[in-house]
């Protein structure tokens, strides 16, 4: 038997983990929308490959989550890593709209799976080795490495495709390397979680008590939620977080191409903005523990993050007529200063809401916070694209920060009531 992992054999690990988990991810954001151009498809076409991922996670995200907390976390991770890396060489490989339609819902199946599981091992890690030990150092640590392998992943996925200008090899073109890439960093993956997340003695469910235990899972999480007043806030927030996320993301590069009036010289532009992006959540993770000590509990720093994410975006509302060199500067900024700000509030938010779930339901609830800010992504796709169309990208920033101001209203003053553990 192997001896128990100490606290901080747990925390390395889960660093590891977690920028593994988000390598291929990193890898393939920026590529992604010129690969399905270069497959042939319109903006209709592209926007139903999105759609069959979005709908995917929206649908699967409880069940899944519920999935972790029955037959154990890293079952469940290792499933999506295998997922993960078929619907990846699908992505990369295929060239008909139903082949990435269906690479797309298979990358939502792999998603779901992956949200949860290893946070939630973490934490109850951490736990078994010293109960009272505190979880912000490393989850702000663990979301550091998490956009350190966005940030390093976007930045080579934006630059593979450029350094290969003449290769043809069947479906292989430059864009679908990088793909392809992250299907080999998805496998990676796998061995990692088999040599590197050891998980205690199981009690394996078959079948039919998989089928009858996950609803209930599912509703103990969904009750622990509803009558935590604290719980409640911290996942209504992920609405907001959902919402600000979508902001950037929908209007940020036709923002950028807007200022340099050129496709190819705005998604180089992008993807260095990206990059920037990623890094700058890394800091703000790296700034959390700090935070939340200098302001006294985790909910003022999370709400000092907040307000730092809404006065990005009123900034890039601002700066939104700005052309040329000086208009892609203000945006970089903008988005960097929105990252540090998300970066600041997620380990904060996470811990305050472990503190108040238990273990048998924490997965579960993982889930919940993650099907809420992706509600908060469908929510935003809809409203900021119709503001965008009707009336301008600078309305669309000003309400989007609006809302996210709304948001740092929902914290907890403190974080009252009896901790699980």
């Amino acid at each position: 038997m192997n001896a128990p992992l100490t606290p901080a054999a747990v925390r390395r690990r889960f660093c590891v983990l977690s920028f593994f988990v988000n390598l291929p991810t990193g890898l393939y954001t920026v590529p992604l929308v010129l690969l399905l151009s270069a497959r042939g498809l319109d903006p209709a076409e592209i926007g139903l490959v999105f759609a069959a991922y979005g709908v995917t996670t929206v649908v699967l995200e409880l069940p899944t989550g519920g999935l972790a907390d029955v037959i154990g976390r890293r079952a469940v991770l290792l499933t999506s890593a295998v997922i993960g890396t078929a619907s990846l060489v699908m992505m990369g490989l295929g060239t008909s709209l139903g082949a990435l339609v269906l690479a797309s819902a298979l990358r939502g199946v792999s998603r779901t799976l992956r949200t949860g599981p290893l946070e939630s091992w973490y934490v109850d890690s951490l736990r078994a080795a010293d109960p009272e030990a505190d979880l912000k150092p490393g989850l702000a640590r663990g979301n550091a490495w998490t956009s350190a392998a966005l940030a390093m992943g976007a930045l080579a996925g934006g630059l593979i495709a450029p350094a290969l200008p003449s290769l043809r090899w069947g479906p292989v073109i430059p864009l679908s390397v990088p793909l392809l890439l992250a299907a080999a960093a998805s496998a990676a993956l796998f061995l990692l979680i088999l040599l590197a997340m050891p998980e205690p003695p199981f009690a394996h469910a078959g079948l039919r008590a998989v089928l009858r235990s996950v609803p209930a899972t599912i509703g103990s999480g969904a009750r622990v939620s509803a009558r935590d007043a604290v719980v409640l806030r911290v996942l209504a927030v992920a609405l907001g977080t959902g919402l600000a996320l979508n902001a950037m993301e929908l209007l940020t590069p036709g923002r950028i191409a807007g200022a340099v009036e050129h496709l190819e010289l705005a998604a180089g532009a992008y993807g260095v903005v990206v990059t920037l992006g990623f890094a700058a959540t890394a800091g703000g993770s790296a700034l959390a523990p700090a935070a939340a000590r200098r302001l006294g509990s985790a909910s003022a720093g999370a709400v000092a993050g907040t307000l730092i994410v809404a006065a990005a975006l009123a900034g890039l509302a601002a700066t939104a007529t700005l052309a040329g060199a000086a208009g892609v500067a203000a945006t970089a900024a903008g988005y960097w200063c929105l990252y540090t700000g998300l970066g600041l509030v997620e380990p904060l938010r996470m811990d305050l809401l472990h503190n108040r779930v238990s273990s048998a339901e924490r997965a579960t609830v993982l889930s919940i916070d993650s099907l809420v800010q992706q509600l908060g992504n469908v929510g935003g796709a809809v409203l900021f694209g119709w503001l965008a169309v009707a009336y301008g990208i600078r309305p669309a920033w000003f309400v989007a920060a609006a809302l996210v101001l709304a948001a740092a209203l929902l914290y907890p003053r403190a974080r009252a009531g009896a901790t699980l553990r």
